[in-house]
């Protein structure tokens, strides 16, 4: 119960102060402006109370919206609050043989993974569609489908395509994006003197490889007309390309945005460097943090956030 309680002062806070409006500027009586509290925020407006005067427009005009909005907030908080409770309380031992085969596809000897019983219970508690579900797994083959080298042992690597998203994807797609590049010529471009080594992974977004652009086209956030101008320039396959790609990012996001460089003449193109100097510090400095905002705030068990 105490959850529910929690999403109460807005819509509370909301009609308190429409009733006062109504009580004080409209003249109306107190349970006239409750009712008209009510019908005001719920949009269903009878008409039978309206102000006439200025003032209650003007009030009324600013109040409307808001408390609507904190109705429909509440009403959404309360939902979720239901549904987890609804989770929280199912017996899923017994809906156990209904879930593995609405999962099974015709597979007699299909088994059901963490991650598999947790997106179907996400689907069948309506918390995200299949159409979600199978863009987002479109968008992770996108991430993970990117050549990259293997250590094979005795100092041999090979050319490979990641199943997984980890570090060394990341590599590979900074590599791809020119957020690492190599220390030769970024010395012989800019002069040693110029090098960042304070730089980290949060820095401004990257520019899209050419075969990126088409995924973020379908998904709205390119226009065609502006994937072709970008695609064109990315695949120029010319020894200046790298330049241009480097020009273009200055262009998009600024000169002054940083990146890593690493010897990429290593055989391993300079992956060890780049874990060692930049991964492990930035993945501790995110654990830090985490740790830190962990001790600021605590979620109570009903509900609702108390700070330490």
């Amino acid at each position: 119960m105490r959850p529910y309680l929690a999403v109460l002062p807005g819509p509370l806070l909301s009609l308190l102060i429409i009733a006062i409006v109504a009580v004080v500027v409209m003249g109306e009586n107190l349970l006239s402006g409750t009712y008209f509290a009510v019908i005001t925020m719920t949009t269903i407006g009878f008409g039978d109370i309206s102000p006439s005067e200025w003032p209650g427009k003007v009030c009324l005009v600013l109040l409307m919206p808001l408390s609507t909005a904190a109705l429909a907030l509440a009403v959404k908080d309360a939902s979720r609050i239901a549904t987890r409770d609804s989770i929280c309380h199912a017996n899923f031992k017994l809906q156990l043989q209904q879930m593995l085969l609405r999962e099974a596809h015709g597979d007699p000897e299909k088994k059901l993974s963490k991650a598999a019983f947790l997106l179907s219970v996400l689907k069948e508690y309506g918390l995200v569609d299949s159409q979600t579900l199978q863009t987002i797994d479109e968008q992770y083959e996108l991430l993970v489908s990117i050549e990259m080298l293997a250590d094979i042992g005795g100092g041999s690597f090979k050319q490979t395509t990641s199943e997984v998203l980890d570090c060394r994807v990341v590599y590979e797609h900074l590599v791809k994006q020119r957020r690492v590049r190599h220390k030769a010529d970024v010395q012989l471009r800019t002069g040693p003197s110029t090098l960042d080594k304070s730089s980290t992974l949060d820095k401004p977004p990257p520019t899209r490889a050419p075969s990126e652009l088409g995924a973020l086209a379908k998904f709205g956030h390119l226009s065609r007309s502006s994937m072709r101008n970008m695609s064109a320039m990315l695949t120029k396959e010319t020894s200046s390309n790298q330049l241009e790609y480097q020009a273009f990012g200055d262009a998009v996001f600024g000169a002054s945005v940083h990146y890593q460089t690493v010897d990429m003449s290593a055989p391993d193109r300079g992956f060890d460097e780049w874990y060692e100097s930049y991964w492990v510090p930035a993945v501790r400095a995110e654990s830090s943090n985490a740790h830190t905002n962990s001790r600021k705030s605590y979620r109570l068990v009903g509900g609702g956030e108390m700070s330490a």
